[in-house]
Formats: structure tokens, C-alpha cells, sequence
């Protein structure tokens, strides 16, 4: 309802609304800061004009206004930073939690906002000529600095009001490229803002900023400044950290990790007016780094006595293969070598074999030959009876052989009948003695029958002499 609302508010959104050029807007905004000054000693009237500005919104035109390039905007930075304080005191209007200030990017809007004026002015120091006509003599490069400074530090009363931007400001990308930036007012007012964020909440920040993916660059940029050659950035780093490392100990191993020797670093400035709290910090951070080269070293010795009994088990494997390869070298040429005279001595052997049979051959050859000669020589009227003699002689050889071949089988046949009957004779025996010593099978066997007895074992020998014969 428009009736609620300020008349000067109203005017000045209507103002708002018939700007044109968007670069004449901030200096139409300016005079709602004008306004809230001369309000600020009534605080009711002053969180009226606040809800105002919210209904009205020129909150939203104030936040969109800061994406311009100040660079060629009236009043330049110093414009920039006067909208920063309007957004900062404005902000109180919207209620905590709000979706609709938050959805207004406010941290996105600043930081980029600081990266623009630092990048800026880089350029301009670095350049021979400038040719922008909002830089001025160095005065105002040093009100620009101070511009940067209520830039920054109005986030941080943006995040005190409305502490829902905390992580999405520790965690936002812009802020590590902003710290990164090596100028010392700069700096400084970036980790301010990064102490009064872990004051806010130190829980929630700390375990962002333990975290490698969403806080980790901006933990190793802190740890960067504490290596810084001027002394105020080394304080304000040493004092964030201290507050990181005095709420959880645990940091202390993720700011080693992030840098090498921080701790000493740290102890060149023992003797300047930051002593104290850099003597604190490299305590801290000492301790850590005892600790970790405790355990580096426990580790190394460990790897050591491992990698010496990897060796040990290796070469014991090694000589265990070498000397069973070396038996089977030794049995294997072995038995090449006994295979090589087994086959030298068969080829002899059947050289021997060809040899003698070669003899033997020709020696027939020969011996028919010579009958074939003699038989040339033997008149007609007495080759029959060379060929019968002949024949006679050679009768005479075969029925030797076969004589000889008989007998050799009728005299094994014998020996095997009289084993035979000595293996009956040994039966017979054990038999008898059996009989004997059964109880009354005989005269001196006791019980009862001597006459019944005989006829008995009488039939028993009777048959015993009966397969004697048969066999």
C-alpha cells in the first residue's frame, strides 16, 4: 500500500524509474543514502525507511546497479562503495531467511564487484599513460583503497544480518581470486572478512574450508599471505588462522598440508609487533609438523624394512630357482650324455651285428663255392655217391638236433614230476603230523579209541596214496 510508505521514497522511486541511462543511476541512489543519514539518529524511522526501500524495490535496482563499470560512473569507486553501505544498512529491511534477498546474489554481486576494481586498478598502476579520466592523482588512488576496504567489509554486515550467505560466500569462487590479488590493503580486508565469517559460525566454516573441494582453494590462499613480505597482511593471516587452529586442532595438519615450512616462515617476524600471535601460530603448526615428520619418518622406516625383506624374499626365490634350474641342467646333460653312449654303443653294436653278418655271408658264399668247385671236380660216376653222403651227413645233423631237443624235454618234464612229488611228500607229511596230533588219532594220542582209529586214518592214507598215484 502505497499510503504506508515515505513520501521521499516514493519520490525517489519514481526518480529510479525515469532514469534512462543506466550509468545515472547510482548517482539517483546517492541520495537515498543522504536520506538514511540524516535519519540514522531515529531508529524507528530509520528501520521504517529500511522496510521502505525493501517494499519499494530499490534494493533489487541498488544490487543490480553494482554489476556497472564504475570506471565511467560519476564519483567512480567512491559511488560504488557509498551503494555497497546502502545495500549493507538496506539489507535489514527483508526478513532473515528471505527467498527473495536471498536469490539476489549479494555475495556473487560484491565479490565481483572487488575483482572489477582490483583488476582495474592493476591496470591503471601498470599502464604508462592512462587515458581513463575517473583515475586521479594518488589521494584519490588512496581513497580508492579505502573504497575497496567498505566494499568488502559491507559483506560481512550483509552476512551478519542474514547468516545464510555465510557458506555460499566462504565457498564462492570469486573470494580466493580476490585474496589472491597481492596488495596489502586488499588483502587485509579480504581475511577480515574471512575472520568475521569463522565468527559467525566456526563450525560451519571451519568444515568448509577442511573441505579440498569447496573450501580448499580458499585455505591455501590464507596460508599463501602468511608467507607475504608485509607485516600487516602476515598479522591479520596469522590471526585467522589462529582462530581456525583454536577451534580445530585438526586444522593445523590441512594448513601444513597447503603449505611447506609455514611454521618457519612464521618465525622471521618473532621480533616484530606481531611476535606473539606468529610465535603462537608456529607452535601450533611446529607441533603438527613434528608429528607428521614423526610419521613420515615411522613410514619411511617402515617402506625401508619393507623394501629389505621384499629383497631378502626375491633373492632367496631367485637362488631356489637358480639351483633347480641347475640340478635339472645337471640330470638333463646327464642323461644326454648316457642316451649319446647308449646310442654309440647300439650303433656299434649293430655295426657288429652287420659286420658278422657280412662274415657270415661271404663265408657261405665261399663255403658254396668251394662245394661247387669240389662238385666240378668229382667225376660223373661218383657224384651220386658224394650226394648221398652228402645227405647221410646232413640227416645225421638234424636228427642230433631233434635228439637233443627231445631229451632236454623229457628231462624237464622229469624235474618238474619229482618237485612235484616232493611237494606231495611234504603234504603227506604235514598231514600225518596233523593227524597225530588230533585228540585220539593214535596209540599215543589219548581218548578214546584205538582200534576205531586205525581203520579210520587207514582210509585216510589210503587216499592220500590214491592221489600220490594219480598225480
Amino acid at each position: 500500500m502505497t499510503e504506508d510508505f515515505d513520501e521521499r521514497i516514493l519520490l525517489l522511486a519514481e526518480e529510479v524509474d525515469e532514469v534512462q541511462d543506466d550509468y545515472d543511476l547510482p548517482g539517483v541512489l546517492t541520495q537515498l543514502w543522504d536520506l538514511l543519514e540524516k535519519s540514522r539518529a531515529d531508529l524507528r524511522l530509520t528501520r521504517k525507511l529500511h522496510q521502505d526501500v525493501w517494499e519499494c524495490g530499490l534494493l533489487h535496482v541498488c544490487a543490480d546497479t553494482l554489476s556497472l563499470d564504475f570506471s565511467r560512473v560519476p564519483g567512480s569507486w567512491d559511488t560504488a562503495a557509498t551503494l555497497c553501505q546502502l545495500l549493507q544498512f538496506c539489507c535489514r529491511g527483508p526478513p532473515v531467511n528471505d527467498r527473495e534477498f536471498l536469490d539476489l546474489d549479494v555475495p556473487t554481486t560484491i565479490l565481483s564487484l572487488a575483482k572489477r576494481f582490483l583488476t582495474y586498478r592493476r591496470a591503471v598502476m601498470t599502464s604508462t599513460a592512462v587515458t581513463s579520466s575517473s583515475f586521479s592523482p594518488a589521494g584519490a588512488a588512496h581513497a580508492r583503497i579505502r573504497s575497496f576496504s567498505v566494499i568488502i567489509s559491507s559483506l560481512s554486515h550483509v552476512c551478519k544480518v542474514h547468516p545464510d550467505l555465510t557458506p555460499a560466500t566462504i565457498t564462492h569462487p570469486l573470494l580466493p581470486g580476490v585474496l589472491a590479488f597481492t596488495d596489502p590493503t586488499p588483502s587485509c580486508a579480504c581475511l577480515n572478512l574471512v575472520r568475521d565469517l569463522v565468527g559467525m559460525n566456526k563450525a560451519l566454516v571451519v568444515g568448509l574450508l577442511a573441505d579440498a573441494a569447496r573450501g580448499g582453494p580458499l585455505l591455501r590462499e590464507i596460508v599463501t599471505k602468511l608467507r607475504s613480505e608485509d607485516a600487516a597482511v602476515v598479522g591479520v593471516a596469522t590471526n585467522a588462522c589462529i582462530d581456525l587452529v583454536t577451534f580445530d586442532p585438526a586444522m593445523s595438519k590441512e594448513i601444513n598440508r597447503r603449505g611447506e615450512d609455514v611454521a618457519g616462515a612464521l618465525l622471521q617476524w618473532s621480533e616484530s609487533r606481531i611476535g606473539r600471535e606468529v610465535c603462537y601460530l608456529a607452535e601450533c603448526l611446529g607441533a603438527e609438523a613434528s608429528a607428521r615428520h614423526a610419521s613420515d619418518r615411522t613410514h619411511q622406516a617402515a617402506t625401508s624394512i619393507q623394501t629389505r625383506w621384499r629383497g631378502h624374499r626375491e633373492r632367496s626365490h631367485f637362488l631356489r630357482l637358480r639351483r633347480s634350474v641347475r640340478v635339472l641342467q645337471r640330470a638333463l646333460r646327464r642323461w644326454r650324455q648316457l642316451r649319446r653312449r647308449r646310442l654309440a654303443e647300439e650303433r656299434k653294436q649293430r655295426r657288429l651285428e652287420a659286420q658278422r653278418a657280412q662274415r657270415e655271408r661271404t663265408n657261405r658264399m665261399q663255403r658254396q663255392e668251394e662245394e661247387f668247385d669240389a662238385i666240378r671236380d668229382v667225376p660223373a660216376r661218383d657224384l651220386d655217391l658224394y650226394l648221398t653222403q652228402k645227405a647221410r651227413d646232413s640227416a645225421v645233423v638234424i636228427q642230433r638236433h631233434w635228439r637233443g631237443a627231445r631229451v632236454r624235454r623229457e628231462v624237464k618234464k622229469a624235474q618238474r614230476m619229482q618237485q612235484e612229488h616232493t611237494a606231495a611228500t611234504r603234504i603227506q607229511r604235514g598231514v600225518r603230523a596233523m593227524l597225530r596230533r588230533r585228540p585220539g588219532g593214535g596209540a599215543g594220542g589219548g581218548g578214546g579209541g584205538g582200534r576205531n582209529a586205525e581203520p579210520a586214518r587207514r582210509d585216510d592214507f589210503e587216499e592220500l596214496s590214491a592221489g600220490r598215484r594219480a598225480i
